[in-house]
């Protein structure tokens, strides 16, 4: 979809450059600015619509990133089990842990 605009746009530049070379004195002052007037804003709107459909995908592509699950999923603030130190004296459960009198 987006080819076919970027073509458009890409003729209107490709037109802009040729009525540069073209003699066009013989035409009226306003067929010129007609014209001038047609190509700012034919290339300006295709342009925008250019400009629209990557904002579209964009915003589609975060919608499917969206659903997907990720690695920060965990809530509590506790270390996991992998990250003590095994040469830390202290357990995570001390109340567990039985003690002869």
């Amino acid at each position: 979809m987006v080819l076919p605009v970027v073509w458009v746009r890409n003729a209107f530049n490709i037109a802009q450059i040729v009525m540069l070379y073209y003699d066009v004195n013989n035409w009226s002052r306003t067929t010129n600015q007609a014209l001038a007037f047609l190509f700012i804003i034919f290339g300006e709107l295709s342009n925008l619509a250019i400009l629209g459909l990557v904002l579209l995908g964009a915003m589609g592509f975060s919608k499917t990133l969206n659903g997907r699950p990720t690695s920060l999923g965990r809530t509590n603030k506790e270390p996991r089990p992998s990250s003590m130190s095994r040469y830390t004296r202290e357990t995570r459960d001390d109340a567990s842990e039985k003690t002869d009198v």
